[in-house]
């Protein structure tokens, strides 16, 4: 079974662009597509990744708890399937759980390759004192039924790192990128995983940054993005100015290391704190993002980085939207989405016109001879209706369909999957 992934998912390109036309004006509404923490929570709770989806509308992500093994179970791999013709209801399918030396607690989003291969990371788990995993799940073959699991690495807490919390990213000759917030000098690595080579059978890491603490970073929580020159770009909660960077890792020439740039080391001030979020880029390398506090209330900002016209010369930060911890969204923690308008659309943690739950939120450029961006509200979230706490982006379909998770609360308790339609 191939899984064919559409546009909604980014493999190793650093562009992040859907083909909505830009009308998505009309009230929207939010469905539950699948309520988690029911059964007993045999299908999985606590959402703390975005959604996946292939060519036939199926959706797959990951649960940092629960399973189909019983009080063993340690997160899941799941798959949401629509509704048959005539029929109403999605259904679930758990392709993994975890038991802890497989991994265990997955907090990262997934992606796939042409074959229909999963990778991600899980937070803890493996063989190593629980620090977490790099997998890959294999689709059934032929007359079968299960799939299969790989741990392509067991991190160490060591100089390879431990403790990953987002998910890899995938370059065209199937090498493996992540980073993990823990191992190095205790303040998180940058790591390549290579395929074996003919006739081997493990996987190999190289450490392509290790953070000092200091001013080049400290604490990366959130996955990488790549760009056709094979830089890294990527966050990192804490260091630089003790409130987190943007940074950008380039390749090494005539086997030199890689290096680092600092690109912006926020001030915990008016530009925002502690990005926990991985990067967008816009076709003309612009950098846009989330920090879960700073801004002008101290909420979070949406903000976009701007390269330099000549080399040499710093990025500017442009704030697009400081968060006021109403309505209008407090603590955006995760990445953003962007259309072929421009557009831009993300979640909050928390905020919300009643609950303090959370909102799903769209960013409008200024129209012509303005400058300011301008939100507005898709969606605010009610605990036990809808789910509560989004910690990640979302991802569309070509109607503008949004999808997303929640990762607690919701009817059963354990988190959602939710649909808003425009």
């Amino acid at each position: 079974m191939a899984i064919n992934v559409r546009v909604l998912t980014v493999l190793a390109t650093a562009t992040v662009v859907f083909g909505l036309a830009g009308q998505v004006r009309a009230a929207p509404n939010l469905s539950v597509l699948w309520a988690f923490g029911g059964l007993e929570a045999n299908d999985g709770n606590t959402l703390d990744a975005p959604l996946m989806a292939d060519d036939h509308g199926n959706l797959y992500g990951t649960t940092g708890g629960g399973g189909d093994k019983g009080p063993s179970s340690r997160g899941t791999v799941f798959e949401l399937t629509p509704p048959a013709a005539g029929q109403t209801q999605w259904s679930e399918k758990i392709l993994w759980t975890f038991l802890g030396p497989d991994g265990a607690a997955p907090a990262g989003g997934l992606i796939a390759d042409a074959r229909g291969n999963l990778y991600s990371t899980t937070e803890t788990g493996g063989a190593n004192d629980n620090n977490g995993t790099v997998f890959e799940l294999t689709p059934p073959g032929p007359q079968q039924t299960q799939w299969t699991e790989q741990v392509l690495w067991s991190f160490s807490g060591g100089s390879d790192g431990g403790l990953p919390f987002a998910g890899v990213i995938r370059d065209r000759r199937g090498n493996l990128y992540g980073t993990t917030a823990a191992g190095g000098l205790g303040y998180g690595v940058v790591f390549e995983l290579t395929p074996p080579a003919g006739g081997e059978t493990q996987w190999s890491e190289s450490v392509l940054w290790t953070f000092s603490g200091g001013s080049d970073g400290n604490d990366p929580a959130a996955g990488l993005i790549m760009d056709r020159d094979g830089k890294l770009y990527g966050t990192t909660a804490f260091g630089g100015n003790g409130c987190g960077v943007v940074f950008e890792l380039t390749p090494p020439r005539w086997g030199r290391q890689w290096s680092e740039r600092v690109l912006w080391s926020f001030t915990c001030g008016l530009d925002g704190a502690k990005p926990l979020a991985s990067l967008i880029m816009d076709r003309r390398g612009k950098l846009y993002g989330t920090t879960s506090g700073g801004g002008t209330f101290s909420n979070g900002v949406a903000f976009q980085l701007v390269p330099p016209e000549d080399e040499g010369f710093k990025w500017t930060e442009r704030v697009l939207w400081s968060f006021s911890g109403g309505s209008d969204g407090s603590a955006p923690v995760a990445n953003l989405l962007m259309d072929d308008k421009g557009n831009l659309y993300g979640t909050t943690f928390l905020g919300g016109a009643v609950y303090d739950d959370g909102v799903v939120f769209e960013l409008t450029p200024p129209a012509r001879g303005g400058t300011q961006w301008s939100e507005r509200v898709l969606w605010a979230l009610a605990d036990s209706r809808d789910g509560a706490e989004p910690k990640a982006g979302l991802i569309a379909d070509a109607k503008g369909n949004l999808y997303g998770t929640a990762s607690i609360e919701g009817p059963n308790g354990g988190g959602t999957a939710f649909k808003i339609t425009p």
